[in-house]
């Protein structure tokens, strides 16, 4: 059986779909160039040092219309490279599946297609070597809806693991968050919901894209379609702003720098609203900074937010530093508070130790707690 593992996914926005067919009765439209990782493709050179060298997979997405069959034809084809040139690489193998989404007149994402993976082989010498869906749309689905009149379509083509058991993908992948909406960021002409701060300040995003990468923000529009304007209380401006900004963009601003104080309310935004590459992100950056003075923090942190990886690391900075943290009032403090799960995390950390029993053993007579 295949694996299919998600390894890449290039989004194509194509704004005010119906503009670009007016009065054209064939038409066509091609995305950008953009690579996938190497991890997406296989090829059958194996020299290691080309392997190891292999930037990745250049494709083009092209969507053509014939109104006289009545249906939207899509095209993901293989661009010719230096690369493969250089190193004879005659054909490469890949393994795509497609989903096609419209907003509709609230501008909310609707997914209308959903193709899902199929094996394809890519041949240099081949004009015709691309993946093809002959009937991808019904054009009546984009054209003859008043709903939807002058809506927008995104394409999302997904490139899953192109062989047979487990391919690791690079550390800077990141699926769903590879294609940049950074030129649409905060832009009023392409919003239709308005984030308002107790500063005055106010952040405009689009309802899609939101949506689109973001399950929580998926849920909210869903239910709420006729949202324009969000209050968020509490929350300052520029950790929000980081927020939406990732969302849009799969980066932080280049402006940005993550203190201790930043990153921790950045990462219960993400948490909380179910970005997970940011979460994954901040929680890197906030394990560089762990010390004596902030372990205890990084700790509740993790076991508040469920991830694992994080509270694995702190557990494993603590055991390591367990002479030194367990003479200390932060130790002591957490070791007596109410909560179990802390306590016992804690304490498997340093479970035999002489110190440790004598803690708890105090601890136990002191509150009368016997379940520790």
């Amino acid at each position: 059986m295949w694996d299919d593992k998600l390894i890449f996914s290039y989004d194509w926005l194509i704004k005010s779909f119906k503009r670009h067919y007016k009065d054209k009765n064939y038409a066509e439209l091609q995305s950008d160039e953009f690579i996938s990782p190497p991890s997406t493709t296989r090829h059958t050179i194996d020299d290691p040092d080309i392997k190891l060298l292999d930037p990745g997979t250049p494709w083009r997405i092209k969507l053509k219309l014939s109104n006289e069959q009545g249906y939207l034809s899509l095209f993901i084809s293989y661009c010719q490279n230096k690369f493969d040139d250089d190193n004879e690489i005659y054909s490469r193998m890949a393994r795509i599946g497609v989903e096609l989404f419209l907003s509709d007149s609230t501008n909310q994402a609707i997914l209308i297609k959903s193709y899902p993976p199929q094996g394809h082989y890519t041949r240099k010498s081949n004009e015709n070597s691309y993946y093809k869906i002959q009937q991808f749309c019904d054009s009546k689905i984009v054209f003859d809806d008043n709903s939807i009149h002058d809506a927008h379509i995104l394409i999302r083509a997904n490139f899953y693991c192109p062989n047979f058991g487990l391919i690791h993908s690079p550390i800077n992948t990141l699926p769903n968050f590879l294609t940049s909406f950074e030129s649409e960021f905060n832009n009023e002409e392409f919003s239709d919901v308005i984030f308002l701060f107790d500063c005055h300040n106010r952040i405009h995003a689009s309802s899609l894209i939101l949506g689109l990468r973001s399950t929580f923000f998926q849920r909210i529009f869903n239910k709420h379609r006729k949202l324009q304007t969000v209050e968020v209380q509490n929350v300052r401006h520029e950790h929000f702003n980081i927020l939406i900004y990732f969302i849009y963009t799969g980066k932080l601003p280049e402006e940005s720098s993550l203190s201790w104080d930043a990153s921790k309310n950045i990462i219960r935004l993400a948490n909380m609203y179910e970005v997970k590459k940011l979460e994954e992100f901040v929680a890197l950056e906030m394990e560089k900074m762990i010390n004596v003075d902030v372990w205890d923090e990084l700790l509740q942190i993790a076991l508040r937010t469920e991830n694992e990886k994080l509270k694995a690391f702190v557990l494993s900075y603590i055991r390591q530093n367990w002479d030194n943290l367990v003479k200390t009032q932060k130790m002591t403090e957490l070791l007596s508070c109410d909560n179990h799960t802390i306590v016992n995390e804690l304490l498997s950390c340093n479970r035999k130790t002489k110190q440790v029993n004598e803690m708890v053993d105090k601890l136990c007579s002191e509150t009368g707690r016997l379940d520790i």
